[in-house]
């Protein structure tokens, strides 16, 4: 057959650029300009599965080119060299080039003659030709890739071949991409962006998606053009406007138009040996050789994974590391739905050999996510057994509460000891504690008779607690001790232990045992790395700075509290947030503690541990009272009731719900409502059968003492607040103090004793200006607000101007809305006195006249580090008595009674480099 006879079987159509059948195309102009540089490559490879979008993409950017662009779509029977020959003839001669004459007297010569000819007249263009050649996957033939590669290796200057197609063909690429002779474009350059899919479904499809929705169709399909394009005609089917904003997987990957795209144009093209390796692995979120052959019996999965690769048949590298694959999104649903259907029987045979090779490769994790999907249960609890400590330590408490879940939607009872404490735990963060205490006590029960003494150390650390929880101080110290005696020494048991003995020192006003547990706690967190104690610790020792009015260091724990989280350990941090929001309450920063509610939030809504969530709406109640949002400021605190109530009366919760609702109610004049609430929770939370904790404590006598003073009832309120206040200036709890004698002031101000409330608030404000408190004076409003500007007056009058107090004045009065002369607070008065009654209740450290030696500075710096007086006097090889005599000269220059009111001092003064 002559060339002659053939050309009379050409189709025109295949030698025209394909014009494209949907309204509008996305412009990709990254891939356009990285397309232009063809001009300088001879060959531009554009290798991707089907419907990648690469004819659309080459025959859009032909349309923009200066260049000659010709155009050759071929198919299967082009595979005859003639054939292909005379297309590849014709698209040229459409240049007005006489290829076609020069070639045909040599038809009878050999292929290279021909080649010759061809390449030597393509050397004569004058101007850049493109010539592309569509579907090449679909060519088999060698004497044509001879030819292509031939035309390759010795290509005209202007010559430039475009070659699209959906496997790598075999043509010399290696040497092409080594010599920088071509430009390559695969399935990660035609991928839709974000903003590609946003206007595809907008502008080109009509579609009035939601940004939600739109993203999550983008990250399903990730970018996968003709996917983008079935899913939006089946939404177009269904009326977008019905259908859910966030399209999961499923919905996309069900899709029917999907799985015939997948079905037609990929499976049915692919060899049946390979469909088998296909749905077999279809299990796997990704996949090496060594993996694929046991999940499937054979030998042969490296050279599966390799034709894959080569074949471009949606599968990409998994990782950096070699040999690790992963299948498109879509693509490996598709096959596992269709694994589902064709190899129903087959599936849990394939993920027990999956399971079984993760465990021989020490990743517990996907051998249990294995050994669940086939049904193996057994298996799963033995692998619990094996590997949900190292788990729980490393952070994984989320994937474990998930596998425990499913184990009791199928029936699986905790029938082993660890399994019950697995169930435990699990029960407490749901806020099951009914469950929760049954499923413990069953573990207990077990390990105690077996003897297992780290075992038990768990135990009595849930049991110290859920005493936290339930505001007992007392028997959490006990449950804590207790395992600590069990743990072993410098462990990550033992810091847990101490941390939990910290935080119970805290509940029982302790606060210098307190702060030496949490420090030898956090000394065991950095040893181990334990993934909850770092968080943990810092959270407790925030408390206790906190207890001792140094915000500025609470706010920096509760900072580590935050960062030192892991993913599936967010309680604390969450309650951190929590915290922290309300400290930048009350320095009446509201936007930063708007900032934490919001990120508590968003942090709450991911979990399933339920207990700290009544945190939550407390802060959102002090937030939206300070905006002035009384109603739903009062929702909220019935939110946190509600929560504590349903999580098993968690007294600490409903306590200082209870505070502020009765603060908040007074504030609006609601005298009756707030008496109402007070009697409606005093016997249930404050009876004499519990000891309450500090904080529960407090928040008892406050709230009973502003009830009195609405009362008309100012000595009795003033009774209740000095046993408080006497009780907190003993055990250092600054921040008690700070409000009991604001509350004091109030008390004392409505009762018209003018100087004794002069005294308590001066006091007060020497508490509170290191810190620079500010809510819980202005809070009090009208009887603060005027106390407090009689004293600014005086002292105004007697030019104290330099004094930090009297600035400290200034800031509050103006927080009350008074308009303060700035210049009254700037130090620059003339005349720099003190005003004498306000010296008479400063403590000395602000008066010292005799100050610290060095020694006594270094016995105090050694007492800040939680040292005895034993090891103090080892350290700094003196005896004992002496170190009792610096102690005594220490106290006395302080004007201090205690280790813990020395270091207070020494803190709020400057004395000791704040941690």
């Amino acid at each position: 057959m002559t060339l002659d006879q053939i050309d009379q079987s050409l189709l025109a159509a295949k030698l025209t650029i394909p014009q494209c059948y949907v309204r509008m195309v996305v412009p990709r102009l990254h891939l356009y300009h990285k397309l232009d540089d063809a001009a300088n490559y001879p060959l531009v490879l554009i290798s991707a599965p089907a419907g990648s979008g690469k004819t659309t993409l080459l025959s859009e950017w032909l349309r923009r080119q200066p260049s000659f662009p010709v155009w050759v779509a071929l198919e299967r029977n082009d595979n005859n060299f003639l054939r292909f020959w005379s297309y590849f003839i014709a698209a040229l001669e459409k240049l007005n080039l006489p290829i076609g004459a020069i070639i045909q007297p040599l038809m009878s010569s050999s292929s290279e003659e021909m080649w010759i000819v061809l390449i030597n007249a393509l050397a004569g263009l004058s101007v850049d030709v493109v010539l592309v050649l569509d579907d090449y996957h679909v060519i088999t033939s060698e004497a044509i890739h001879r030819f292509v590669a031939f035309l390759l290796e010795h290509s005209p200057p202007r010559f430039h071949l475009v070659i699209s197609s959906r496997t790598d063909p075999p043509l010399p690429l290696v040497q092409m991409r080594v010599q920088g002779r071509m430009v390559e474009l695969r399935m990660a350059d035609l991928r839709f962006t974000l903003d590609e899919t946003m206007t595809f479904f907008r502008q080109m499809m009509g579609l009035s998606l939601p940004i939600e929705a739109i993203r999550s169709l983008h990250e399903d399909t990730e970018g996968w053009v003709a996917a983008l394009q079935l899913a939006a005609l089946s939404l177009q089917d269904h009326h977008a406007s019905s259908i859910n904003p966030v399209l999961s997987l499923s919905h996309v990957g069900n899709n029917r138009y999907i799985v015939n795209y997948f079905l037609e144009e990929v499976l049915a093209g692919v060899p049946e040996h390979v469909q088998t390796f296909l749905l077999a692995t279809s299990i796997l979120q990704s996949m090496n050789a060594e993996l694929c052959n046991m999940v499937t019996g054979h030998t042969d999965g490296e050279a599966m994974l390799e034709w894959l690769h080569q074949s471009n048949l949606f599968i990409s590298t998994a990782y950096d590391t070699n040999g690790w694959y992963r299948y498109h999104r879509l693509f490996g649903h598709f096959l596992h739905s269709h694994a589902q259907q064709a190899y129903r029987d087959l599936l849990p045979l394939f993920h027990f050999r999956a399971s079984t090779w993760y465990e021989d490769h020490n990743l517990p994790v996907d051998a249990i996510d294995h050994a669940i999907a086939a049904s193996a249960f057994e298996r799963v609890v033995l692998l619990l057994e094996k590997h949900a400590s190292s788990l729980l330590r490393q952070g994984q408490v989320g994937i474990v509460y998930t596998w425990l879940k499913q184990l009791q939607e199928r029936g699986i009872v905790a029938t082993h000891a660890l399994l019950a404490y697995l169930y435990a735990c699990n029960y407490l963060h749901a806020g099951r504690l009914a469950d929760y205490e049954q499923s413990l006590l069953q573990a207990e029960q077990c390990w105690r008779e077996r003897g297992q003494v780290e075992m038990l150390s768990k135990i009595n650390h849930l049991h110290a607690y859920t005493a936290l929880l339930r505001d007992d101080g007392i028997l959490a110290m006990t449950y804590a001790q207790q395992a600590l005696e069990l743990a072993p020494v410098r462990s990550s048991l033992a810091g847990i232990s101490q941390v939990l003995l910290g935080a119970s020192y805290i509940s029982c006003g302790d606060l210098l045992q307190a702060h030496i547990a949490l420090l030898h706690g956090q000394r065991n967190c950095q040893c181990d790395r334990d993934s909850v104690l770092p968080s943990a610790a810092a959270l407790y020792l925030g408390d206790l700075y906190l207890c001792q009015g140094r915000l500025q260091e609470a706010m920096s724990y509760y900072q580590q509290a935050i960062q030192r989280f892991d993913e599936y350990m967010p309680w604390y941090p969450i309650v951190a947030h929590c915290h922290l929001g309300e400290v930048y309450c009350e320095l009446n920063n509201v936007s930063s503690a708007e900032e934490h509610l919001r990120k508590a939030m968003q942090m709450a809504d991911d979990i399933a541990v339920h207990w700290i969530l009544p945190w939550v709406p407390l802060l959102a109640a002090r937030i939206a009272w300070l905006h002035g949002e009384k109603e739903q400021a009062l929702q909220w605190l019935d939110k946190a009731e509600y929560d504590a109530r349903r999580l098993g009366e968690l007294r600490v919760i409903l306590a200082y719900a209870l505070a502020l609702r009765v603060r908040y109610l007074l504030a609006d004049g609601n005298v009756d409502a707030a008496h109402y609430w007070w009697e409606r929770y005093e016997h249930s939370l404050f009876s004499d059968e519990i000891k309450p904790s500090l904080f529960t404590g407090d928040m008892r006598s406050l709230t009973c003492a502003r009830l009195l003073i609405a009362q008309g009832q100012q000595e009795e309120a003033l009774a209740v607040l000095e046993d408080r206040r006497s009780l907190a200036q003993k055990q250092g709890r600054v921040h008690s103090e700070i409000a009991i004698l604001v509350l004091q002031a109030c008390a004392y101000e409505v009762a018209g004793d003018a100087r004794c409330g002069k005294q308590v608030l001066e006091h007060a404000l020497f508490l509170g200006e290191p810190s620079a408190y500010r809510r819980v004076f202005i809070d009090e409003g009208h009887a603060i607000a005027s106390l407090l500007f009689r004293m600014y007056e005086r002292q105004k009058k007697y030019h104290a101007h330099n004094n930090g107090i009297f600035a400290y004045m200034c800031s509050l009065l103006t927080g009350f809305g008074y308009n303060i002369d700035q210049g009254d607070c700037n130090g620059n008065a003339p005349h720099k006195r003190i005003n004498s009654s306000l010296i008479s209740v400063l403590p000395a450290a602000r008066q010292m006249i005799d100050p610290l030696s060095e020694r006594e500075q270094e016995v105090l710096r050694l007492i800040a580090e939680g040292r005895s007086n034993q090891q103090i006097a080892q350290t700094l090889v003196v005896a004992e008595s002496t170190i009792k005599t610096h102690l005594n000269n220490i106290y006395a220059k302080l004007n201090v009674n205690s280790r813990l009111q020395a270091l207070t001092r020494a803190y709020a003064y400057g004395l000791l480099a704040q941690q």
